[in-house]
């Protein structure tokens, strides 16, 4: 934290014992480390002392709209250690009390990016390659709404996250996908591929159900009856049966996936259940799974274990059901964030579907999550930045058990 000196006492010059030619006086005057254009210390320190109530008003000219919100974030920096209650007291108490408390309301928020990456370390897999989450997103304090301020975390790029779990145990699978699904309701901001292709391709998905409701197998037959009966090839742009069969290929691995534990999970995301009762489901297959020696050493299991007892904290210590106040506040005009961080599974459609979505985010921007930054919000803001360091770190741990299982296959070969 920086300090601001009160006084400064020069070291004495040592006299000259004898005459100095013009260079040796030249050379005396330039010393090393000396800038001969700078004014002397005392004269610098003279400057600042005179020039220090004009800085004075200039930062209480900006604090004083900003009010709440920088005692939002200095009582988030007193709650998080990033400073302590010396520290603003000294502030209040200085002769130039707006000039410290900017001062210290810049400490806080430089350093908010380095708290959210140590909370989100405790929940990540402590033996593996830590990644840099921070290229995502950036944080920033914005006005929005007039004089309204906000804590915005802004998107810089897409951050895919690919799990390939079609090795492990049915049951397990299943599990870790219920998991990766309450991370996404409770915690950060991500979302399910599959639930993005289902927004970006209702239409396609109504039509292909409605093709194979005519009971058609031949691809020759069905084009042919697309093309007397439908108008579907004008609208899809389909120019010959070879674009309608690769579009029929990759709706049917979308709608009938071939991986058995992709058709049991979505078979069980059809059932309404309360998150109770998925909180116990996952409680008692880990139970279960401990007395699996071979399954209890798998990375996936182990992060299993951590990512359901930091839920069920979290869960204990939740707002009110409805009131979704971890999630921030959305604004009308931007994105969601949870769109530039999906997660997928490796399944065939995907590779078509991202290189649509990746030429979509080319076009767009403003992918947002916002919190209001007031001190009559600050737990709320305290405990959406904490969810969201928490969700983060659950996350970059599924991608560590993922890369050491797929290092252990390959061990295996």
């Amino acid at each position: 934290m920086p300090r601001y000196a009160t006084s400064y006492s020069a070291p004495s010059r040592p006299r000259p014992t004898g005459a100095q030619s013009p260079a040796g006086r030249a050379a005396a005057l330039a010393a090393a480390g000396v800038n001969p254009l700078r004014l002397p210390r005392k004269a610098c320190a003279l400057v600042r002392h005179s020039l220090a109530p004009l800085r004075e008003q200039a930062f209480a000219a900006w604090l004083e709209p900003r009010r709440s919100a920088v005692a939002a974030l200095l009582l988030w920096g007193l709650d998080q250690g990033v400073l302590d209650d010396a520290d603003v007291h000294a502030a209040l108490d200085s002769p130039y009390p707006h000039e410290r408390l900017y001062g210290l309301f810049c400490v806080t928020l430089d350093a908010l990016p380095g708290v959210i990456e140590a909370l989100a370390r405790r929940h990540a897999l402590a033996e593996a390659i830590w990644p840099d989450w921070n290229a995502w997103v950036e944080i920033d304090l914005i006005e929005y709404y007039g004089e309204a301020c906000g804590l915005q975390l802004t998107a810089r790029g897409c951050w895919l996250h690919r799990f390939h779990l079609d090795r492990l145990p049915p049951v397990l699978a299943v599990a870790v996908t219920h998991t990766l699904e309450w991370i996404e309701v409770s915690l950060t901001d991500c979302c399910l591929l599959r639930d993005l292709a289902e927004l970006w391709r209702d239409e396609a998905t109504v039509v292909f159900e409605e093709l194979r409701a005519t009971g058609l197998t031949d691809m020759d037959a069905l084009w042919r009856h697309v093309q007397e009966q439908t108008r579907h090839d004008e609208w899809f742009g389909w120019g010959s049966v070879g674009d309608f069969t690769g579009w029929w290929t990759a709706l049917a691995s979308f709608c009938d996936p071939e991986w058995p534990w992709i058709r049991r999970w979505l078979a069980q995301r059809g059932r309404r259940r309360s998150p109770a009762t998925r909180r116990r489901r996952l409680l008692r297959r880990l139970w279960r799974g401990r007395r699996d020696p071979a399954l209890r050493r798998d990375p996936w299991f182990r992060w299993l274990r951590r990512a359901v007892l930091a839920l069920c904290r979290c869960a204990r210590r939740a707002p009110e059901p409805g009131t979704r106040q971890w999630r921030g506040d959305e604004d009308g005009d931007a994105e969601p964030l949870a769109y530039t961080q999906p997660l997928a599974f490796g399944e065939p459609w995907e590779a078509d579907f991202l290189d649509d979505y990746d030429a979509f985010l080319a076009h767009a921007e403003g992918f947002v999550r916002r919190w209001p930054c007031t001190v009559a919000d600050g737990e709320d803001l305290r405990d959406g930045l904490t969810a969201f360091a928490i969700g983060q770190g659950l996350l970059i741990g599924a991608v560590q058990a993922n890369e050491t299982t797929e290092l252990q296959w390959e061990n295996r070969r």
